[in-house]
Formats: C-alpha cells, structure tokens, sequence
C-alpha cells in the first residue's frame, strides 16, 4: 500500500511528524476490531511519499506552528477520503478536522499577575460504516484532556457560561457523524487578549456514501447585548474587553449511508438525548417528531 501526500503549502507539517498520521490511519481501516497492535512491522506495509517543501515536508524556514493540532486532522481527513473511494466499508466520514484553538492571557486582576489560557475543544467523530459518531471528543489527534470548568474559572479570570454539546451538528445519515461542542468564555474584570486556530469553518466535515457533511465550526466575540462578531479561522491576537464573551462552536462531523436508512429508534434517541431537534428531523429524516414520544417525559415537542 503506498500513500502519496502532496498538497500545496497552505501550513506547515514537519517532517518528524508527517508519517505518524498515514500508518495510524491504515491501521485503523485494515484493523477496525484493534485486533493488531501498534508496532514497527505494523507500520513496514506503509510507504508515504512526501515531496519536500510541501505542506507536509517543509524545510526552513518555513514555520510549523500549529502543525501537530491542524495539519494532522486534514492528513486523517485526507486518508480516509481517499480510502473510501475504493473501500467505503473501510472508511469513517470526516470528522471535526480541528483542535479548535483558544490562546486567552493578561493580567488577573484578583492576583495582579500575568496568565495564559490555552485550551483545545472536541468536537464530531465521523460516522463508520457500522454505527454513529461519537460526540464531543477529539477525533483524530489529541494529547490534551478536557479541562474542567470549575478548574478553569479558579485559575483564570473568566467564567464559561455554555459548555454543550450543539444540537443538529452532526451530519445526518444511515449514522449520524456525532455532534460538536459549544463553549462560550466571558471574561472578568480586565481586557483580555485572545488568539485563535482552527478549521473547518467553510468546508464542513464531509460525509460518505449519501450521508450529509456536519456543521462547520464557528467563533464568535459576543458582547454585553448579546452583539455577536465573526472572527476568523486563524489571525493576530485580538482584545476581548471585560464582559465581552468568545462562543465556539467546533464542527461537527460526516454522516454515512442514506439518512432515509436511518433506523427509526435510532431518530427517537436522537430526539430524547437533544442531539437532533424536532425541526431538523422533520427536514432530514422527513418524519412527524410528535408520534415519537419519550416514555419518560411524556413527549418531544411538536415540529411548529
């Protein structure tokens, strides 16, 4: 099996890294039951071709910030594309294709002193062929843990005011791709500066074989009236004065097989668990949410 990867040098990867994302993703595709473990004789049947000065072999001086949070989402992403193309059995839809960046620091005005916040988000793990995606994780790539809410505010001067899974941000499909993350920071008592990095907020997670592309990813300064401006994907460092707030929403990701496959308990877990609204099921899986009601509470609320 040979993988070849050259694309054009939009960020940088480097070369100590660019060969980790292949093999892990064939393993994944040859061995979906991790009934093979990771070891060199694995890795031998790979052989990646990666032309230098591409986006994944630079040479200096060519910058590689970044390159292990975003450029090995859009490597997997790339992979099982490419996969699905001739084994789609093989293949899980896209899934959030970032680790969805915060950088926040300043000066804490409870302690006089200097901070630096640095978070990543989960977000959508694409549908496979054989069941849905996971919600709210980091797909992919990740070797940073979810940090706590009640850590983050004693830490640091902010408070998070949403921490979420977004509703109808999976893709649909025979298996919904999973759902994204909402995280909204306010920020206390001083002006902020801010820094963000992520993907895929104008090409959403791709889906496969008739399942639907999940949302994209969004961020937001909101301020006190609930004014709500659109930043951009990557950029230079921004004030976020006190009150105002930063709303991310991470994609969510690629559905797989038909939506009309979809198995009608399935759509009525959806429903109970809040991860589809009535409206977006109504529109996707053109069903009548009101016959489906939850034996618990009594019902999901009728499509208006």
């Amino acid at each position: 099996m040979v993988m070849t990867v050259s694309v054009w040098p939009v960020d940088r990867y480097p070369m100590t890294m660019r060969a980790g994302r292949p093999r892990r993703e064939r393993l994944m595709i040859i061995d979906p039951n991790d009934l093979i473990p990771p070891n060199s004789g694995t890795w031998r049947a790979v052989h990646v071709v990666a032309p230098e000065g591409s986006v994944v072999n630079v040479l200096p001086p060519a910058p590689v910030v970044y390159a292990n949070h975003e450029m090995t989402h859009r490597i997997a992403d790339l992979v099982f594309g490419a996969v699905a193309q001739g084994y789609p059995e093989r293949a899980l839809a896209c899934s959030q294709g970032t680790s969805a960046i915060l950088t926040l620091g300043g000066q804490d005005p409870r302690t006089g002193q200097r901070y630096v916040s640095y978070e990543t988000l989960g977000g959508g793990m694409g549908a496979r062929p054989n069941q849905d995606g996971i919600n709210a994780v980091k797909a992919g790539i990740s070797n940073t843990m979810n940090t706590p809410v009640e850590e983050l505010e004693m830490r640091f001067p902010v408070q998070v005011d949403h921490y979420e899974i977004v509703p109808d941000s999976g893709g649909p499909g025979e298996y919904r791709g999973g759902c994204g993350v909402r995280r909204e920071w306010r920020v206390l008592g001083h002006t902020a500066t801010a820094t963000i990095c992520c993907e895929r907020t104008k090409s959403p997670p791709f889906g496969l074989q008739g399942g639907h592309a999940g949302a994209p990813t969004s961020v937001h300064v909101v301020d006190p009236q609930g004014n709500r401006d659109t930043r951009n994907s990557k950029g230079p460092a921004f004030p976020v004065p006190e009150n105002y707030s930063i709303a991310y929403e991470v994609a969510g990701a690629g559905g797989y097989g038909p939506p009309e496959n979809r198995n009608p308990q399935s759509i009525h877990q959806d429903l109970i668990n809040g991860y589809i609204t009535p409206q977006q099921a109504a529109k996707d899986y053109n069903i009548d949410p009101s016959t489906m009601l939850c034996p618990h509470c009594g019902g999901v609320p009728n499509v208006p």
